[in-house]
């Protein structure tokens, strides 16, 4: 969705100092590192996959204002994002929450093993966090993901902040009582959302048009797919 402009500049800005760039998860290096014989091959030196995946926890600073804290975390955006050695392109492709794929045992944050299922994609990272998922990413698509990021609600409005904004292009109007966003069609400039509350009005706030994926149309991620398209390459 809006999450692959803002990341992909992000990626090639830090690119350089991203020996900087530290993890509080281990366990998304270490459990795919168990399965290494198991990995698709690497890509050609200097190419990079990168699966950014936006989380829906409302724990930590700020999240709870998009709603209540039920304590555990889904993937509600995640993309398969490759970088061309040359830096000269990229490319991006959305696995929708909803898909259902072949979910791998994982370790969980228990210490537990969650057991192989048929689900629908965001289980994986419910039941095995990032590690999970970039293993249910590469079985489904045979492409080996060299580095991830975790974006929650607070990270991807700090990431609108920083690039001033984003452009969507809408082929019909939104109006999404449930995520307070009145959009018309066409081109249209949305700015991060500085509070988002019960009293909040309608708004152009790109933390609320994340949101309405799952409130308009049929509530699917697959009904919602044209419009992140459109978000995202507007």
């Amino acid at each position: 969705m809006l999450l692959v402009g803002a990341t992909a500049a992000g990626w090639a800005a830090y690119e350089r100092p991203s020996a900087n760039i530290t993890s509080d998860d281990d366990g998304a290096a270490a459990e795919p590192a168990r399965y290494e014989k198991e990995r698709p091959t690497a890509p050609v030196r200097a190419a990079r996959n990168i699966l950014p995946i936006g989380s829906d926890s409302r724990s930590g600073d700020g999240n709870r204002a998009y709603g209540r804290d039920p304590g555990t975390a889904r993937s509600d955006t995640t993309i398969l994002l490759h970088l061309a050695a040359d830096r000269r392109s990229a490319t991006a492709v959305s696995l929708p929450r909803d898909l259902m794929v072949e979910v791998p045992s994982c370790a969980r944050r228990d210490g537990g093993r969650t057991r192989p299922v048929f689900a629908m994609s965001d289980h994986a990272f419910q039941g095995g966090g990032s590690a999970c998922t970039i293993r249910t990413a590469e079985q489904l698509t045979g492409v080996r993901v060299g580095h991830h990021v975790v974006v929650d609600f607070s990270g991807f409005k700090d990431m609108v902040d920083a690039v001033d904004g984003v452009d969507v292009c809408l082929e019909e109007p939104i109006s999404d009582k449930a995520a307070r966003l009145r959009l018309p069609a066409g081109r249209v400039r949305l700015e991060a959302s500085r509070r988002w509350a019960a009293s909040a009005p309608a708004s152009r706030s790109a933390t609320a048009a994340t949101r309405t994926g799952w409130n308009a149309g049929s509530g699917s991620s697959a009904r919602s797919s044209p419009r992140c398209a459109a978000m995202a390459y507007c």
